[in-house]
């Protein structure tokens, strides 16, 4: 049954035989190099924004850069996450150009009030 399978049209009119070898020459998708660490320091970002890569979560999280090297790519680090709301693998990662005045803001003495955690 498995070698009718491979000859039998699909509805493309190619074999299952045919799109397998179509499908395994394919490149792989890759995504696109973004900027290194030293290079988001440099511009005197110092925060990440991290976006839950499933459109429909829209889940995110800013988070401080400091632990990573100069030399990693914040590309390198996106399939490295997994969201905690829905348990997705991967993630969007972005410079966050706000770091400094969202720090200060939940640092000031009223930001209890505001819904912010308290220092």
């Amino acid at each position: 049954m498995c070698a009718r399978a491979a000859t039998a049209p699909s509805y493309s009119g190619f074999t299952i035989g045919q799109i397998r070898g179509i499908m395994g020459r394919m490149p792989e998708l890759t995504r696109q190099k973004k900027i290194t660490f030293a290079e988001m320091r440099a511009s005197g970002v110092g925060g990440l924004l991290i976006y839950c890569s499933d459109y429909k979560c829209s889940h995110w999280t800013a988070i401080s850069g400091d632990r990573w090297a100069d030399d990693v790519r914040l590309s390198d680090l996106e399939p490295k996450f997994t969201c905690q709301a829905c348990g997705r693998r991967g993630a969007d990662v972005r410079p966050n150009f706000h770091w400094e005045a969202d720090a200060r803001r939940a640092k000031a003495p009223g930001a209890a009030d505001h819904g912010m955690p308290s220092p």
